[in-house]
């Protein structure tokens, strides 16, 4: 059975090489075969071009997918180089396919939370489900740098985590809202608010999500963003 990673690190390709051979199974890393260029930006779909990097064949012109946010280009690598490997198994799946299946995997899947857009704007509302340091380091990075006036971030955690790495990640040029998803993991509004008060990271503590959402669209104007994260649980609350 073949075998496919997204991405090569040096830390772990080793690893899944050794692991592959082992197993006698052909291994494929998608980043080292094929690339995405973005063709341009929007907040409901990912436009990509997708190249085999042997020959710069384009594969996807004009790709359009439903699946947006800044690491969605990575993901589909993935998807796309493991489409390529299917036939090896006797799977045919034609690229007009593959292309009629990404744009509408919300509709066909309901997927839901990952960079997922509530409001377009006036302002715009973003929620998104990352929760570790990559995620988190990576979506973060992405939200700076969308245009806004304002940001406003409407913040719960669980309790296992480590609150001083994560919070590290997140903008000090933005108005916190303070909240704890309902579930026995949450971690209480006003432990969160003092831990993100040792950051530098300033706002006020909600009794609950949909009460910190509220508190956010009341203050926020038409050019603001209002991103909503930090946990699974927390994003699960409001869509």
């Amino acid at each position: 059975m073949p075998v496919v990673i997204g991405e090569t690190h040096y830390e772990t390709s080793a690893v899944f090489k050794d692991k592959a051979a082992a197993m006698n199974a052909p291994i494929y890393f998608a980043d080292q075969l094929i690339s995405a260029s973005h063709t341009h930006a929007s907040l409901d779909h990912t436009y990509l071009n997708i190249h085999r990097l042997e020959d710069r064949m384009l594969l996807y012109p004009d790709l359009v997918s439903d699946l947006t946010g800044p690491f969605q280009p990575k993901n589909l690598l993935t998807i796309l180089q493991t489409m390529e490997v299917l036939p090896q198994i006797g799977i045919e799946i034609s690229r007009k396919q593959v292309r009629m299946g990404l744009r509408q995997v919300h509709s066909a899947c309901n997927y839901m939370g990952r960079w997922q857009v509530l409001q377009a704007s006036k302002p715009t509302i973003i929620a998104d489900s990352a929760h570790n340091e990559g995620g988190l380091a990576y979506t973060m990075t992405e939200v700076k740098k969308m245009p806004h006036d304002d940001l406003h971030i409407v913040l719960g955690m669980v309790k296992d985590k480590d609150l001083s790495k994560l919070l590290a990640l997140f903008p000090k040029q933005a108005t916190y809202y303070f909240c704890k998803p309902n579930v026995p993991r949450g971690l209480a509004a006003n432990l969160l608010q003092d831990q993100a008060h040792q950051h530098s990271l300033v706002g006020g503590s909600y009794t609950s999500v949909k009460a910190a959402l509220s508190a956010a669209h009341n203050n926020a104007h038409n050019n603001d963003i209002i991103y909503v994260g930090g946990s699974t649980y927390v994003v699960a609350e409001i869509i």
